[in-house]
C-alpha cells in the first residue's frame, strides 16, 4: 500500500524545488489580473465591478474554469485573460508533473 506521508512529503519537496519558478507565474499572475482591472470600465455587460472580482475573473480563468458569469470586453483585458489561461496551463503542467514523479518515487521505495 502507498504511504501518503511519503507521497505527499516527496511531493512538496519537489514543488519547492520548483519555487522560483511558481514564484514568478504568481508575479506574472497578479501583473496580468492588474492590467486586466486596469482595462476594464466597470459596469459594462459582464465586465468585474472592482478588485476583488478581477481576482476572482483571474484565478477562474488560470484555473480553465472559465464559468462566463464575469468576462473581459476590452481588447487589452481579453489579451491579459489569454495570458492568464496559458499560465494557468503552465502550472497545471508543473503541479501534475510533480505529483507523477512524486507517486512514481514513492511507489520505488514500496517496491524495492
Amino acid at each position: 500500500m502507498l504511504n501518503p506521508f511519503k507521497f505527499f512529503k516527496t511531493f512538496f519537496s519537489l514543488l519547492a524545488s520548483a519555487g522560483w519558478v511558481l514564484l514568478i507565474l504568481l508575479i506574472v499572475f497578479f501583473a496580468l489580473a492588474s492590467t486586466l482591472y486596469l482595462s476594464e470600465m466597470p459596469g459594462i455587460n459582464h465586465s468585474p465591478n472592482g478588485w476583488w472580482e478581477t481576482l476572482y475573473l483571474s484565478a477562474i480563468t488560470a484555473l480553465t474554469v472559465g464559468y462566463g458569469d464575469v468576462a473581459p470586453n476590452s481588447p487589452i483585458g481579453r489579451l491579459a485573460a489569454v495570458g492568464l489561461g496559458f499560465l494557468g496551463i503552465m502550472l497545471t503542467g508543473i503541479v501534475v508533473a510533480a505529483a507523477i514523479k512524486a507517486l512514481e518515487k514513492a511507489s520505488e521505495n514500496q517496491n524495492g
